[in-house]
């Protein structure tokens, strides 16, 4: 199938439409301003709640249609406000001295996942994301589930799925690798503009993904139909949509027998330079407790390989939200 492209001079100006807040670059992070932690009322509260329901800290599923607490409500509103519609990111963390332990935090993650936004349950409402050891170039499964490098992506590769945060819950580090990485896709996108427009033409086109969800249908009318632009300008007030992860286009249009041109591949390529350029990008590692949201639709997001064990095997736990 032909891939339709859009004129260069057709190619949006995002410096001119969104915020500038949105446009970051690492040198505008400098501090901790990025890292919040968790106030002391919202702790408080929790630790309240847990005791009048303890079946909570065994299954946070419960809290689906409970009502929330009001102080976490209101810091939700206030993190979504600021953080993930500003800059599209914040890091929490609990004091050392806080007394949630390992279940509270994880009731406390579910529970600001459910007042930041609409749980999507494709992989459950907490999804483990722990080595089990196989391997996604080997086997038809999501690579958090390995210890591999991520590469830079955004999370979903089916079409009708479109995650629009995505949050994680460090349980357990890793002894050691297991870095995270942030990108401003914004501002990589407005590079690719000046410096290479012939590629970001052909980033706005549509390309296969393969499909790797458990329980999703993989015959092959859905893998045809599971075509979609890497880049997007979409109505709303949300234009701006990044959806990427090359090796499962390159996977996809591999089980059906189409070829990727040379120019797509070079497209690819060149998107590759422009995430992977330092003034675009944020690391930092997340210890133990740590939660990390993001915009899942302007960030893309990775992490480093990492080693582990089954003593202390690298643990974390995935949110995927609807904005509602």
């Amino acid at each position: 199938m032909a891939n339709p492209l859009v004129e260069q001079d057709a190619l949006p100006r995002w410096a001119e439409r969104l915020p500038p807040e949105q446009l970051w670059r690492a040198a505008d992070l400098k501090g901790t301003k990025w890292r919040r932690a968790v106030p002391a009322e919202v702790q408080e509260e929790l630790l309240s709640e847990a005791s009048k329901q303890p079946n909570l800290l065994h299954e946070p599923g419960a809290l689906l249609g409970c009502p929330l607490p009001s102080a976490l409500k209101a810091w939700a509103l206030e993190l979504r406000t600021e953080r993930l519609d500003g800059a599209g990111f914040v890091v929490l963390e609990c004091p050392k001295a806080s007394p949630l332990r390992a279940p509270h935090r994880r009731l406390l993650y579910a529970a600001l996942g459910l007042a930041l936004g609409t749980p999507i349950q494709r992989y459950g409402l907490l999804y483990e994301v722990q080595d089990q050891g196989g391997s996604y170039t080997e086997q038809a499964i999501p690579v958090s589930q390995t210890a591999a490098a991520t590469g830079l992506h955004t999370d979903s590769s089916a079409w009708d799925c479109v995650p629009d945060f995505v949050g994680l819950l460090c349980e357990r580090p890793s002894p050691f690798g297991g870095e995270s990485v942030l990108v401003n896709a914004v501002a990589a996108h407005e590079w690719l503009r000046e410096q290479r427009a012939e590629s970001l033409v052909r980033l706005y086109s549509p390309y296969l993904r393969d499909l790797i969800t458990p329980g999703v249908d993989k015959d092959l009318p859905r893998r045809r139909r599971n075509r979609f632009p890497i880049f997007a300008d979409v109505q709303g007030k949300r234009p701006f949509l990044l959806r990427y992860m090359r090796y499962w286009i390159e996977k996809g249009h591999e089980r059906l027998g189409e070829a990727l041109p040379p120019a797509a591949l070079a497209a690819f390529d060149n998107l590759d330079r422009a995430l992977g350029r330092a003034e675009f990008q944020l690391r930092f590692r997340l210890e133990a407790g740590d939660m990390l949201w993001i915009d899942n639709r302007r960030l893309a997001h990775g992490r480093e390989a990492y080693g582990s064990s089954p003593a202390d095997g690298r643990l974390l736990w995935r949110m995927w939200l609807s904005r509602s």
